[in-house]
């Protein structure tokens, strides 16, 4: 009986789950998404030109994206065990859109950080609930492809970011990264008809291991970027306590 049950709810949940639509747009925010990390790579000695900055302060644009990219991720994963899906992704995106137009308009460093800050956040809803989202409504005979379309997004992304952020940045300056960022609020709509609207579940978030997971990450990329020791062992020792 409680097989039988599984199946029919996964029936259900394969009907209300649109995959032709869904997979090409989510594909292209995973695209933007990752685009997003690599162009700023290039724009980096401009923006530590415009704002008079060292290039260890200006380092921390693409820093402090890669941390608090690296812990929402993680963090939206889990809260899947009992948050709808739509309501998060429809979250990320929208952030992602707003805090790129505060991108576009920032005239000063602060500004720009938080904006990058509140970038890592959004765009991190789309790896983080992407895989959970296919593994859940996408029948494993065709899983596989699904996947394989994230990745090719997320590879394209890599390749293009540099190129294409540093045309932008040339030519029309760095401000108008945030502008091809802000392209996901156009898949907004798109996700919020096609992903299925799920039940919100009661279920305890465990807040002492989602501390000492973003402690570890934290370390660890700080080590990477830095090469500080004691970033290094706070990674470690956070690490070791989860």
């Amino acid at each position: 009986m409680q097989a039988t049950s599984e199946i029919e709810i996964n029936k259900k949940r394969e009907k209300t789950f649109n995959e032709k639509v869904i997979v090409p747009f989510w594909s292209l925010a995973a695209l933007l998404v990752v685009m997003n990390t690599t162009m700023f790579n290039v724009a980096l000695p401009n923006v530590a030109n415009e704002f008079s900055l060292t290039p260890t302060v200006a380092s921390w644009i693409v820093t402090a994206y890669s941390v608090v990219f690296g812990i929402a991720t993680i963090t939206y994963s889990r809260l899947t065990d009992y948050l709808p899906i739509r309501k998060m992704v429809l979250f990320g995106a929208l952030l992602l859109g707003i805090s790129s137009l505060l991108g576009y308009f920032a005239h000063h460093f602060i500004l720009l950080l938080a904006a990058r800050i509140l970038q890592a956040v959004g765009a991190a809803s789309f790896p983080g609930l992407g895989y959970v989202l296919f593994s859940r409504y996408i029948p494993s005979e065709r899983r596989g492809s699904a996947m394989a379309a994230i990745a090719s997004g997320t590879s394209l992304g890599f390749g293009l970011g540099p190129v294409i952020g540093g045309a932008l940045t040339q030519f029309l300056g760095w401000n108008y990264l945030f502008v091809l960022t802000g392209l996901v609020l156009l898949t907004i709509p798109f996700f919020h008809h096609y992903v299925p609207q799920e039940q919100k579940k009661s279920v305890h978030f465990d807040l002492l291991g989602s501390i000492l997971v973003a402690a570890g990450i934290t370390g660890l990329l700080l080590f990477v970027t830095t090469f500080a020791l004691w970033a290094l062992f706070m990674g470690l020792a956070a690490a070791g306590l989860l």
